[in-house]
């Protein structure tokens, strides 16, 4: 497994809105987050991949590109399209850029992302009909308007509305789940519990990253 998940709560319907919407304030927006995102990945923040990276930003907000994915149903598995390096990157940064607040997210690294799999959702998952591996599959790599990473250092998934409130309907609360009594998981489950709670509150979809 990588070393970094992040959950966050989204609206899958307005990433739909501003793919190929030209929206220029937007694109701009997500595209002065690239500097210290490439720093961050220990790129230059002007280098050539940070200029490609913007200019995946901008097909996939103000291009051809953007308008086609749109037209895709939003997770469907049919017939996706493969993204290399910058183009993976500019995806990631549109959709966090869509994302909700820190109050619907969850940020999960090193061995945390493991518990989060084997001793917490895999368990719980099996109650949704035997999914799991399933599951773990639409969280770590999935086409998200018929898009699908290439690159193992920026990949996503998702899970949209109704599954999000399956899952969270199926989650005990901390205090009735037997595994969140292990002190490595219990802080893990709690904050797990949160974010699906908060998100399905909101009536929104779960956008994941993962490097």
């Amino acid at each position: 497994m990588g070393s970094f998940l992040e959950l966050r709560g989204i609206d899958l319907g307005r990433v739909k809105a501003a793919l190929g919407s030209g929206d220029a304030a937007f694109a701009e927006t997500v595209v002065k987050t690239i500097p210290d995102d490439a720093e961050g990945r220990g790129l230059e923040k002007d280098g050539t991949e940070a200029r490609e990276w913007t200019r995946g930003v901008q097909a996939l907000v103000l291009g051809e590109l953007g308008g086609i994915m749109s037209a895709r149903e939003a997770l469907s598995d049919a017939d996706p399209v493969k993204s290399g390096s910058a183009l993976s990157l500019a995806y990631v940064s549109v959709l966090r850029g869509l994302s909700q607040g820190p109050e619907a997210s969850l940020q999960v690294g090193g061995s945390g992302v493991e518990l989060l799999f084997d001793k917490l959702l895999k368990k719980y998952v099996g109650k949704l009909g035997g999914k799991g591996l399933a599951l773990e599959k639409r969280l770590f790599s999935r086409p998200v308007f018929g898009l699908e990473s290439d690159c193992e250092d920026a990949l996503w998934g998702a899970l949209g509305r109704t599954d999000v409130a399956a899952l969270a309907e199926r989650l005990p609360a901390p205090e009735d789940a037997p595994d969140a009594k292990d002190e490595d998981v219990e802080a893990l489950y709690g904050d797990l519990h949160a974010i699906l709670q908060a998100v399905r509150a909101d009536g929104l979809d779960l956008v994941s990253f993962y490097a």
